[in-house]
């Protein structure tokens, strides 16, 4: 199946698949090590017009954690998953209603720590040679929306503005992506996916996903 021509470098780019831990129920879930939990999220790809675009969602005010927060889908892994990449489709399955049977892996991102949740996030790349129908669970999602990946190269898209966070005074750099501000670990993941499709360097203070004291 091919792929769009933007997305040929791209492929190249990720990291295999392959370097996902190790299967088995505690490797899995619990890291050893550090005691932090892993989970999985998904960069699902799809063609949308002459672009390619992927999903976004906004979590419900009603979850205990990371409330009204943008998120790509995915989550915890659970015993039962047999690996990473499992647990990134389980998930999006279970958020989104899309069926994961014709997703084709690409790679994956490099995997980010939490520090605040203490989870170990890994980031997969998929393609869907369609736009992927979808049925959110009203649990979990309070609104999908899409976003072209064009959208993640334009210098427009990265701002930084002083926040208050945790009671002290901070500066967050931020995507501003389809009229929403994406920030924290979402944004340092879409950051890493702009650079592996030919985004120039970010320059610091302007690092998607990066807090810094006012």
């Amino acid at each position: 199946m091919k792929l769009p021509a933007v997305l040929v470098p791209l492929r190249a780019a990720l990291d295999p698949i392959e370097t996902e831990p190790p299967p088995g129920t505690l490797r899995v879930t619990v890291d050893r090590m550090t005691g932090a939990r892993h989970s999985a999220v998904l960069v699902l790809l799809f063609p949308r017009g002459e672009d390619v675009s992927f999903f976004l969602t906004i979590r419900p005010h009603t979850l205990a954690r990371h409330a009204g927060q943008i998120a790509l889908p995915g989550g915890a892994a659970e015993p039962a998953d047999r690996s990473l990449w499992e647990t990134a489709l389980r998930e999006t399955h279970e958020e989104l209603g899309v069926r994961t049977g014709s997703l084709r892996p690409l790679g994956r991102l490099a995997s980010i720590h939490v520090a605040a949740s203490n989870y170990v996030i890994a980031p997969y790349v998929a393609w869907s040679p369609a736009v992927p129908a979808v049925n959110p669970d009203p649990g979990e999602v309070a609104e999908v929306f899409e976003v072209p990946i064009r959208a993640l190269l334009n210098p427009a898209s990265v701002l930084e503005e002083r926040w208050e966070l945790r009671g002290r005074p901070v500066y967050v750099c931020y995507f501003h992506l389809a009229d929403r501000i994406v920030w924290g670990a979402t944004a340092r993941i879409l950051a890493d996916l702009a650079r592996r499709l030919g985004h120039p360097a970010f320059e610091p203070p302007l690092i998607p996903g990066s807090v810094r004291p006012a």
